[in-house]
């Protein structure tokens, strides 16, 4: 007869995604290199972890120093299958950081709760279908149904600067010059289009719709839905979002440290 083991000594503990699809998100702080040079990452963009565990909005980073080839959010060793993560609070969220201040720096205009510089996203595995602000307005692809989407890297702004924006080497430049870097987007680092296969795809545009939570009638005179193929409208709040499917489609063949793809 064999001896009784713990509970605990062998088990399968599903953390998040089991018993229902929408419990499956990640937890995990911004590095100390994206929080400790004040670059913001908004809600709605797409992050990573990086090899320390931590968000960064950026696959193509080192290790976080503020010279040579560093962008904030430190070291990737694998870029072609590394993780898409959906933002649901960003670095200026009062939950994840809150000195107490106003954005001018002027006034403690509020007493702040105690944030604990943690953030949450969900994952691209997850069976989501989602509306986010964060999309890079003026791609050479438009942000028709089905079309695939990825994720602006400093790649992107490097390689493509009339659409993206010059880059810089320092953190920075991080902050001023690449803005749309976690901004989704359906065009390559290089303006052509995005290939399953070639290059890391984080989602799939689907029809424009008026959500649960859009509840205002889509006759106001500020719907933008161009047209009935389009991801593209303007929701309850007026602002102008794509809808989208989360899938994850690595880049074929990746290795550590990969350079070409998206």
């Amino acid at each position: 007869m064999a001896r009784v083991d713990m509970m605990y000594t062998h088990a399968l503990d599903p953390l998040k995604g089991w018993f229902q699809l929408s419990a499956l998100d990640k937890s995990a702080p911004f590095d100390p290199s994206i929080t400790g040079n004040g670059v913001t990452v908004n809600p709605g963009r797409v992050v990573f972890c990086n090899d320390a565990g931590n968000f960064t909005a950026d696959r193509y980073c080192s290790n976080g120093s503020a010279t040579a080839t560093a962008y904030p959010g430190g070291l990737l060793s694998y870029t072609g299958t590394a993780m898409p993560m959906f933002l649901w609070a960003g670095t200026s969220d009062a939950d994840v950081f809150n000195d107490g201040y106003n954005t001018a720096g002027t006034a403690a205009n509020w007493i702040p709760v105690m944030p604990a510089g943690v953030s949450m996203a969900l994952v691209a595995t997850g069976g989501y279908e989602l509306q986010t602000t964060e999309f890079y307005a003026s791609p050479a692809s438009p942000y028709t149904v089905n079309a695939p989407l990825t994720a602006v890297s400093s790649k992107h702004c490097s390689t493509n600067t009339a659409s993206y924006g010059a880059g810089s080497t320092t953190l920075s430049g991080f902050t001023a010059n690449y803005p749309n870097v976690g901004l989704l987007t359906t065009e390559c680092y290089s303006a052509t289009i995005l290939f399953p296969g070639s290059h890391l795809i984080v989602g799939i545009c689907s029809p424009f719709t008026q959500g649960p939570v859009n509840y205002l009638s889509p006759t106001t005179s500020w719907y933008s839905n161009t047209a009935p193929n389009s991801a593209m409208g303007n929701n309850a709040h007026g602002v102008s979002v794509i809808s989208f499917w989360t899938v994850y489609m690595p880049v074929t063949g990746a290795t550590p440290k990969q350079t070409s793809g998206v």
